[in-house]
């Protein structure tokens, strides 16, 4: 499973990540290797040792690479149909696009504040956007109808 260290404002998911951690999860964080390029997973424990990566953003430090099953993603603006704005970076869509050409089976959770929730009207995605399974946000899920 891969989930976030937290920038000012976001969600702060690290008392969830450390008792996952517990719980015999195996928890990945992600790092920027390359400003075009997909980004890359790297394992994670509480007692990991961290480095200020991209964007100043805690990273693990020295710990192997993975592929997750599982995304929780940092979502900065939602639609009910589950369309994710982010930073603007394109990091998650180039990595969600990598995973899926490379025929790989994964779940994406975007992780926000409610008052992130934009009006249906308000946001259409590009087609380089890729769409979220999932939202949850202090209030609840948002599931997408199929």
């Amino acid at each position: 499973m891969a989930a976030f260290w937290p920038m000012p404002d976001e969600p702060d998911l690290r008392d969830l990540l450390n008792e996952w951690s517990g719980q015999d999860y195996d928890i990945a964080l992600p790092t920027i290797r390359h400003r075009s390029a997909p980004l890359v997973f790297l394992r994670w424990q509480p007692d990991t040792p961290m480095r200020a990566g991209a964007y100043g953003i805690a990273e693990p430090d020295g710990t192997s690479e993975c592929v997750p099953d599982v995304l929780l993603v940092p979502t900065l603006g939602y639609t009910e149909a589950a369309d994710r704005i982010g930073y603007g970076g394109g990091y998650y869509d180039r990595t969600l696009a990598a995973m899926a050409e490379a025929g790989l089976r994964y779940a994406t959770i975007g992780v926000a504040w409610r008052s992130a929730r934009l009006e249906p009207a308000s946001h259409t995605p590009a087609a380089h956007d890729m769409p979220l399974d999932a939202v949850v946000d202090e209030q609840g899920w948002v599931i997408p109808s199929a």
